[in-house]
């Protein structure tokens, strides 16, 4: 029997897919053409620096804020790839946005309220994004002084260019240092007598090892090569694995990019420490009551009401703890995991967020002008699903049409991905990249993990794991990771993961009568995909979109979000981005008009 989270999973699935038929109800249909014009500069900053919630579109008498414009992009560009233009991107971001608020309108005029479900999701959604939110802005309270920055770089610090050598006992070490010493090259030995990874390809180390930057070494190892000269040996250095020889291929000073990166990094680590330590009186200020009698019970009859237990006085019922953590993404898909000890770590993974929710709340930040906005931000975007719920309610299958759909359709959209990885997460940063480095060489896991001792907050993780044992930033990478390669560190809230992928391959379908309800939620919902198109359509043309910036404006803004992505994520077409093509296309007939006294 798989778990119930299994369908938490599954309905994840189905709200993207609710997505997806909305965007391409969208584009079935002719879009609006809009000529090049120039674009002001002081409109582009402008827009650029608007507040959050500042209106960018309207139609029908609401606005679109500058948040959900932010919101679409990064749920279509996620994974932004080279090939992605300012224009496609601004279309795209424009379409789905619409396509929503023209949902929202119809709903409104219907007269729908938001269905109990929905709003669950929503609800439990926007309590994560409270206590998310207000740990981000606390944390802007733990500044460390430059000063102390400078301090923590050490003035001979230096980046190499090496090769070694390692023996696992120190006599045949020093019978080895003694034969280089006669002439004879590490690139010749390492193949035949060196234990460690890189010994295969003549003790050669790719990539520069940077002291105070989180190098696999070790600054203390490091430190004894500062002063080895330029193509010169080091005498035997204990290193985690052995007893080691290196050479020095080359050697600089650190370069500006260099000490940069060692600020923020050590920056980083500091205000971690803060946060965290704020984080922990937080915690005992709202403790963590799991009732595990209640949990089990509350399993066993599947009581979705049942409360499992208090952070604080909040009660967490077991249908606010799965929805919280599918928010999460955190995998008890697999039949073992569906047990009282998977639920208890979940609890523990909410409790931190749940009790920083409530002290958010308790100093007064959920009457916070941007967590209202918020709220009525969510509030739209609940009743665009509830009437896409309402118009699948109206498609009625039959069970022939629904098993054949389940065939052909839905084993495709819901086979999870599978991933064979060796790593380890809930790790700092330094201790991540030390892994990353052995993993890369060629180390086996174990051997890596004891090189670097393993943290006991720290997970070793080794074997087949799901999409849904990641959280979405892990995922997205692991994704895009080629298999045999190892990707990391990936950061994970306050701690880091890395991962060597060393296969991958997709998943089974999932047994019908457990997921049959979940098929024909997505059956209904594909097939009232024209009923929801003739709707958006009527709903532009009654409502045509006024602009309370220039379109070549707005589409400017969303292609600097693109640059962005594409920067933070290596994706670098040749010759660099750059618009190709007009400004973006819109389902908007007879749109384009600009309220008065706006820019």
């Amino acid at each position: 029997m798989r778990s119930s989270f299994s369908c938490q999973r599954l309905l994840a699935v189905l709200i993207f897919v609710l997505i997806s038929a909305v965007i391409s109800s969208c584009g079935k249909k002719p879009f609006e053409k809009v000529e090049q014009q120039p674009v002001g500069e002081a409109e582009v900053a402008a827009l650029r620096e608007a507040d959050p919630g500042s209106p960018v579109l309207e139609a029908g008498g609401y606005p679109v804020e500058k948040q959900e414009l932010s919101d679409a992009f990064m749920d279509l560009f996620s994974k932004p790839s080279s090939e992605d233009t300012y224009e496609s991107v601004a279309r795209e971001t424009l379409n789905t946005v619409m396509s929503r608020h023209y949902l929202f309108l119809e709903a409104k005029q219907r007269g729908l309220e938001v269905d109990a479900e929905t709003w669950l999701q929503w609800k439990v959604k926007s309590r994560f994004w409270i206590g998310i939110t207000f740990m981000g802005l606390k944390g802007k309270d733990f500044v460390v002084p430059e000063e102390i920055l400078a301090q923590l770089i050490p003035e001979d610090a230096r980046a190499f260019k090496l090769h070694q050598l390692t023996l696992p006992d120190l006599a045949a070490a020093q019978d080895i240092l003694s034969r280089i010493n006669e002439g004879q090259r590490i690139e010749g030995l390492a193949p035949e007598y060196s234990i460690d990874p890189v010994a295969l390809r003549g003790g050669g180390i790719k990539d520069w090892q940077v002291m105070a930057m989180g190098n696999i070494y070790g600054d203390e190892i490091l430190g004894k090569l500062v002063n080895v000269e330029q193509g010169r040996h080091s005498e035997i250095i204990r290193t985690p694995i052995g007893y080691t020889i290196f050479r020095v291929d080359e050697k600089r000073p650190l370069s500006d990019s260099e000490k940069t990166g060692i600020r923020t990094r050590h920056r980083n680590e500091l205000q971690n420490g803060m946060v965290n330590a704020y984080l922990e009186q937080v915690r005992s200020k709202y403790p963590l009551e799991i009732k595990h009698d209640a949990l089990n019970k509350a399993l066993g009859e599947n009581n979705p009401e049942a409360v499992v237990a208090l952070v604080g006085n909040f009660p967490v019922t077991l249908k606010f703890m799965r929805t919280y953590a599918y928010h999460l993404m955190v995998s008890v898909d697999r039949p073992a995991d569906d047990n009282l000890e998977t639920w208890v770590r979940v609890i523990n993974l909410m409790s931190p967020g749940l009790a920083m929710t409530e002290e958010a709340m308790a100093q007064g930040f959920g009457d916070d002008p941007m967590v209202q906005e918020n709220l009525a931000r969510v509030k739209k975007y609940s009743l665009a699903t509830t009437m896409i719920a309402t118009l699948a309610r109206q498609v009625e299958p039959t069970e022939e049409e629904l098993y054949t759909f389940y065939r052909e359709k839905f084993g495709n959209v819901d086979e999870p991905g599978v991933f064979s990885v060796d790593g380890a997460r809930d790790i700092d940063f330094e201790t991540a990249e030390k892994i990353r480095g052995l993993l890369e060489s060629g180390t086996s896991l174990d051997e890596a993990l004891s090189a670097v001792s393993l943290p006991d907050t720290g997970e070793r993780l080794s074997g087949t794991f799901k999409d849904g044992d990641f959280d979405r930033a892990t995922l997205l990478v692991l994704e895009k990771t080629p298999s045999g390669e190892v990707a990391g560190p990936i950061g994970i809230g306050l701690s880091y993961g890395v991962y060597r992928i060393t296969g991958k391959r997709r998943g089974e379908m999932p047994p019908y009568d457990q997921v049959r309800e979940l098929v024909r939620a997505q059956y209904t919902t594909n097939n009232s995909s024209d009923q929801r198109s003739d709707i958006i359509v009527r709903q532009s043309k009654a409502n045509p979109v006024k602009y309370f910036y220039t379109r070549e404006v707005i589409d400017k803004v969303i292609g600097e979000w693109l640059d962005l992505q594409k920067a933070l994520r290596g994706v670098s077409p040749p010759g660099g981005f750059h618009q190709r093509g007009g400004p973006s296309e819109i389902i908007v007939p007879g749109g384009g008009q600009r309220p008065a006294g706006h820019p």
